[in-house]
Parts: C-alpha cells; structure tokens; sequence
C-alpha cells in the first residue's frame, strides 16, 4: 500500500499493521523523505469515540529512515482490534500519511469530507504549533533586545569608567615619573656612595692578607680542637661502657661473694656442728674408756695374784691402751685437719674470684 504527503512528495508504502499483546507495530519503507528530519513518530486513531494520539516507544529510537529501505515503529496498545484505514502516522510537522489497505474502493462523499476535516483540523495544528513558535521566537527576541540594551548600558558604563580611569592613569603616571626622577637621583647618590665603599673595600683587602692568615690558622686549630674533642668524647663513651660492663661484673660478683659466704656460714655451722658431736664423742670415749681401764685393772689385779706380780698386770694394762680405739681417735684427729684444710682452700677460691671480677 502507497500512501502520501500532500505538497511534500513524501510516500510511505505499508508493509505491516499488526496488533501484539501490548504493543503495535507499523512496518513500512519511505520513499522521497531525503533531507528529512524525523522526530518521534505518532499514531493518530480515528475512531467512533474520538481521537486517540499514541506515541512510539523507544527501542527504535531515532527511527532515521533510508530511502527505500525497512522501517519499523512500535506504539502501545491497550488491547483490539487495529484498523489501518482509521490511522494516521506523523513523523514531522509536515509529514503525516494515512494508513489504508491497496486496493481501496472509491471513497464516498462523507469519507472525503472526514478526510479533509481531518487534513484541515491537521493543518490548524500545524497553524497553532507555527503560531506558538512565533511568539517563542518573539519572547526569544525580546529578551535578546533586553540583554543588548543591557549590554550597551553596561558598555557605556565601562566606557565612562574607563575614561575616568585614563585620567586617573595619567595623573598617578606623571606622579610615577616623579618618582622615578627622585629616584634616579637617589640611585646617582647610591652609586657615589657605592663607589666610595669600593675604595674602602680595596684599601681594607690590602690589609686583610695577615687577617685572612690569622683567620685560617685559627680555624685549623678550632677544627684540631675539634677532632681532639670528639676523640676525648669517644675514648668518654668507651670508658663509661667499661665502666657500666665493670659494674656489671662487680655486681655478678658481690652476687657470687654473697652465694660463697652463705655457703661458707653454711659450711662454717656444720663444722661447728660436727665439732661438737665430735667433742661429745670423745668424752663419751674418754669416759668408756675410764670405765673400762677401771674395770680391767679391778680384774688384773685380781688376776694378778694368780700369774705372778703386778709387773704382768701394767704390761698387759699398756698393751690393752693401746688397742683399735686409741687408733681411732688419732684417725678422728686428722679428718679434722683435712676438714678445716678443705674449708681454707675454699675461703682462698672465693677471695680469688672476688679479686678477678672486682
């Protein structure tokens, strides 16, 4: 089906107009639409309860059309029947078509009249869109007269206060001029001033040659002075090094001192205590043996009487003295002198290592 534009030679050939759920979809080619600038297409129903108006949706967007070539535009739809020949689709201003089957009998004289109510309704919308451009474009106008103005106001301004400030440039130019007078003739008086400081300068530097001397030599001793001072700071920090490590020690060694002499006391009240079951070992021995050597001369001397003389009797009384016990106390004799021997090594290791770690 072929369908055109009054006055604009633009033709839409229909391929497709289907009803789908939700949606309506108009298929179709252009033919005649070069340099044309399409905006969102609109279905225009013409129905018995009214005019319906439905707008494409936009997965097509920006629905450019070639010449000759397919075009496809989805509007929404609310559910029913879908009849072409009650349709219209813009897509610019200017550019309306209806939508009829090929092959369209002969209309009658109302369906010509419908059509040109609709083309002349059409045509008034155009109008009253046309007119609502003009008075945007007169509004635009006005308000880029009112911003000329402005900007003319505003540049006679700045031009006036430009002026002013010419002058006023001018007057603070000839006041820097006086400046800058005075002060070439300050920098003239500087410059003899300068020049009567460099004589001093040079008179002064003839001079200068022993200072400069005396300068360095000073420096050089301040700097052997220097190096002497932190050779005397680093053999400071060695010696309190030593010092705090001699510390350490000594206190490792008052600690061992007083380890060895709680031994030694310790060492010192078992002595004591051996000495004194020793001291009462042998009275108790001396004892058993007064007892004894009474005993055996009560009954020697009895015996006596029977062997022939009391000189028998103090033979075997003296070989009798000397029997295991007397060996025995001369053995407890010199375990004691091994012991304080033991104890004086002791005290001498001790007094030793004091003496190392002090």
């Amino acid at each position: 089906m072929t369908t055109t534009t009054e006055g604009t030679g633009v033709t839409f050939r229909l391929d497709r107009f289907e009803a789908s759920g939700d949606r309506l979809e108009v298929r179709g080619r252009w033919f005649g639409v070069r340099g044309l600038r399409f905006v969102r297409p609109a279905l225009i129903l013409h129905t018995d309860e009214g005019q319906r108006n439905l707008l494409a949706l936009l997965e097509h967007k920006p629905w450019a059309a070639e010449e000759g070539l397919p075009w496809t535009a989805v509007f929404p739809w609310d559910g029913g029947e879908a009849d072409p020949r009650q349709a219209e689709l813009a897509v610019a201003p200017s550019v309306v078509v209806t939508l009829e089957p090929s092959g369209r009998r002969t209309p009658t004289p109302h369906e010509v009249l419908a059509a040109e109510k609709r083309k002349v309704a059409r045509l008034e919308s155009e109008v009253a869109w046309l007119r609502q451009e003009h008075a945007e474009f007169d509004e635009r106008l006005a308000r880029a007269i009112a911003e000329r103005d402005r900007a003319v106001t505003d540049r006679d301004a700045t031009a006036e206060k430009a002026e002013k400030d010419r002058g006023a440039n001018a007057r603070a130019r000839s006041a820097l001029a006086a400046e800058r007078d005075d002060a070439r003739r300050e920098r003239d008086d500087v410059i003899g001033e300068r020049d009567d400081a460099l004589r001093e300068r040079d008179a002064a530097r003839s001079g200068r040659v022993p200072a400069l001397a005396q300068s360095r030599a000073a420096e050089e001793a301040r700097d052997v002075a220097g190096r002497e001072r932190d050779e005397a700071i680093r053999e400071r920090d060695a010696a309190v090094r030593e010092r705090d490590s001699a510390q350490a020690r000594l206190g490792r060694a008052e600690s061992d001192r007083e380890e060895a002499i709680r031994e030694r006391d310790e060492a010192r009240r078992d002595r004591e205590t051996a000495l004194r079951e020793r001291d009462a070992a042998v009275r108790a021995r001396s004892a058993a043996l007064t007892e004894r050597d009474t005993a055996r001369a009560l009954a020697l001397g009895e015996r006596s009487e029977g062997r022939g003389g009391s000189e028998a009797t103090l033979i075997d009384m003296d070989q009798t003295t000397r029997s295991p016990i007397q060996h025995l106390g001369s053995r407890a004799f010199w375990g004691t002198r091994f012991l304080f021997f033991a104890l004086f090594l002791v005290v001498i290791a001790i007094v030793v290592v004091l003496v190392k770690f002090a």
